[in-house]
């Protein structure tokens, strides 16, 4: 596995999305490495870059929710195996927000999904 991704990050208030590389993380008590397959454009998401709403620090990471593989695993995680296809919640920081090529998934928040799964980061959605 490489030590960087991409990542869609806004590096300052109100900015435009771009490209950057960033360090992969590494799953702690809990949590999955997910290796990105699709991601949903939440409406928080946009909210988030346009108005600056929810980031307290940049550059940052944005994307609520996404579907795709686990390829690791801290400690303290069952129910998951290496390969298992998933769909998960972000959050508001960095590691966890889902517009980037792998994030860290709070196994808690994260379900297995079939095979076919395009429509999957959107059953997050509330």
């Amino acid at each position: 596995m490489p030590a960087q991704q991409k990542a869609l990050i806004v590096r300052y208030k109100q900015g435009p999305f771009v490209i950057r590389a960033v360090d992969i993380p590494t799953p702690g008590f809990g949590e999955l490495l997910v290796k990105v397959e699709s991601s949903a454009l939440n409406p928080v998401d946009w909210k988030m870059q346009t108005r600056g709403i929810f980031i307290t620090e940049y550059p940052a990471v944005l994307g609520l929710d996404a579907a795709g593989i686990v390829v690791g695993f801290g400690r303290r995680v069952s129910g998951f195996a290496i390969g298992d296809r998933v769909f998960t919640e972000g959050a508001f920081d960095n590691a966890h927000a889902t517009f980037q090529q792998y994030i860290l998934a709070d196994a808690d928040i994260t379900a297995k999904v079939c095979t076919q799964h395009a429509m999957c980061p959107c059953l997050p959605l509330r």
